[in-house]
């Protein structure tokens, strides 16, 4: 059984209501991997995400609210927010990620989309 943390994007996506191709392919790439992966693993999230999406003001907003309800939530502690401060996690900085856990002696998580979950690039 894998353990995905999924951030905003995953609820975001999965109540996409854009009709641009674009838009429509991350809704459907992270329908087909949640509605998986929820059955199958382990789906966890954090208070963060909740207060994201809440703060936020768009389409499905509540709906993404909603499906957080259904997956644990994970506990933040003060040196979760140590590690948040010291770098934000996006795919961009992955490199100087690594490089702080390392010093760090912290396990670095991969950062994935829904995508290459299922095999695409």
């Amino acid at each position: 059984m894998a353990i995905y943390y999924i951030e905003t994007t995953i609820p975001s996506f999965y109540h996409e209501v854009r009709a641009e191709p674009d838009m429509v392919a991350r809704r459907d790439w992270t329908r087909r991997w949640y509605d998986v992966a929820f059955t199958s693993d382990r789906i966890v999230s954090s208070a963060a995400v909740l207060d994201e999406l809440r703060r936020g003001d768009f389409p499905g907003r509540d709906d993404c609210l909603e499906m957080l309800n259904t997956i644990e939530m994970l506990e933040l502690n003060d040196p979760v927010f140590e590690i948040v401060e010291a770098y934000l996690a996006n795919a961009n900085k992955f490199g100087q990620i690594r490089r702080i856990n390392g010093i760090l002696g912290l396990f670095t998580p991969e950062l994935v989309t829904p995508m290459e979950l299922l095999g695409g690039t």
